[in-house]
């Protein structure tokens, strides 16, 4: 009889010890085996630190390994893995209150479909290879800052990035992105201060329909963009701004269509430059264009064009420089306002309208062959300015000459002669750039 009353005192007194320490917030998962720190410890944890050793490389977490004692936790963090975080399904479907996840220093980081509940920002840096899943922030609907630093993205799939309302910012930088899926970025940044910022980053290919933003302001720095499908990229802001970034030799008709106040691109690198490629949709009578300090490889010139843009009225066009072939030089006298402040792509400072008047004292183009090389046209300017060659971010794949069998219009007829071109074609040659769409977005207008 002692005995046995001894034995059932014990239980009552296990069971008293475990119902007090679990009731009291003690937590028995990944806090209690030594891979991760919670604090405080004992009570409503808001914090999880997890970081990676020399015999845990990774974690995979579930939402096993949290429960309604996570319900207050507000930061996690999560570092030094040389192999995978997969944060999978519903991971943190009981961490009501989480505002900040922050990821640093992984081999490879995975989010699948519907990982987050709640989340205000998201910070990943130093990720080797960066995989989201379709609709990973389904559920994420008070996102409002998403910061990427230094990662690749091997495929950013459909949906991935999708459906995203009230975000305030989302800055990219020295991220590397191969291929970007049809219908994989659909974000709506809503806030008056909101703004994207891309820098020292590089896309290889996007799909149509890829990139879809909608912010206050937009901005892409020191940054490549290779191949992309016809009406890959739409975007809508009140500011463009894309500077010192290099694109490469496949860009469509109407792979971008831009809708803004002002659109600021300047000092950027084209490989080749098709009719259109650069769609900018009007949002008023005051929407303002600058296109400065560019150099252009190689051009396509379609036309003539059935429409002029009205936008060219009012653009600022100038210090770029272009590809001047003989189909041009009879037009510096018609418009010498963009024939004196637009030159030729050389290293000697030759002006359109320098020239034009080339080509009418019948120093170059006179062959029936071709078009003045950089030697020629050097050679032939009595007052040459040397000058160093343009610089640019040149990533390695955009390195090779451009192909000869870009389509360009030759500038000869087929008795040789060098074609006389009506003004129109001038502006062709910016309207390349810039086809603007007839129909004006506004009210009043």
């Amino acid at each position: 009889m002692g005995l046995k009353q001894e034995t059932y005192s014990s239980l009552i007194l296990l069971l008293i010890v475990m119902g007090v320490t679990f009731g009291n917030g003690q937590t028995s998962s990944i806090c209690d085996n030594g891979a991760c720190d919670c604090s405080p410890r004992y009570r409503d944890v808001t914090t999880i630190e997890c970081k990676c050793n020399a015999v845990r490389k990774g974690f995979s977490f579930t939402d096993a390994d949290f429960g309604w004692k996570f319900r207050k936790v507000r930061e996690f963090y999560v570092s030094d893995c040389d192999e995978s975080i997969i944060f999978t399904t519903n991971a943190f479907k009981d961490l009501g209150q989480l505002e900040s996840l922050h990821v640093e220093k992984v081999g490879k980081v995975e989010f699948q479909s519907g990982v987050f509940q709640k989340l205000v920002n998201l910070s990943l840096q130093n990720i080797r290879e960066l995989d989201f899943g379709e609709r990973a922030f389904m559920g994420a609907h008070d996102l409002e800052n998403i910061k990427i630093r230094g990662a690749t993205v091997h495929q950013l799939r459909s949906h991935a990035l999708f459906d995203i309302k009230g975000l305030h910012s989302l800055e990219i930088s020295d991220v590397v992105v191969h291929l970007i899926e049809k219908d994989a970025v659909n974000v709506d940044l809503r806030h008056p201060d909101s703004q994207v910022f891309i820098k020292n980053s590089t896309i290889n290919n996007v799909e149509s329909n890829g990139i879809v933003l909608t912010a206050n302001n937009f901005s892409v720095d020191k940054s490549a963009l290779d191949k992309i499908s016809p009406n890959a990229i739409k975007i809508s802001s009140d500011l463009i701004l894309i500077s010192e970034s290099a694109f490469g030799n496949s860009l469509p008709n109407n792979g971008i269509n831009m809708m803004a106040h002002t659109i600021n691109i300047r000092n950027n690198i084209f490989k080749f430059l098709p009719t259109g490629v650069m769609e900018i949709t009007k949002l008023g009578n005051d929407t303002k264009l600058i296109f400065t300090n560019n150099t252009v490889h190689n051009i396509q010139i379609e036309g003539p064009l059935n429409r002029i843009s009205g936008i060219m009225e009012t653009a600022e066009i100038r210090d770029n420089h272009f590809p001047c072939t003989c189909i041009l030089g009879v037009l510096h006298r018609s418009l010498p306002n963009y024939s004196r402040n637009n030159f030729c792509a050389t290293r000697c400072n030759i002006s359109f309208n320098d020239f034009g008047e080339l080509v009418e004292a019948e120093k170059v183009c006179i062959s029936n062959n071709r078009d003045p090389d950089e030697a020629e046209l050097c050679r032939s300017v009595t007052y040459p300015t040397p000058r160093s060659p343009r610089e640019g971010r040149m990533p390695s794949y955009f390195s090779k000459s451009p192909s000869s069998t870009m389509a360009t219009v030759q500038p000869r007829n087929s008795s040789g002669r060098i074609q006389v071109v009506p003004v129109l074609l001038f502006l062709t040659l910016f309207t390349v750039l810039f086809e603007t769409i007839s129909k004006i977005n506004c009210k009043g207008c």
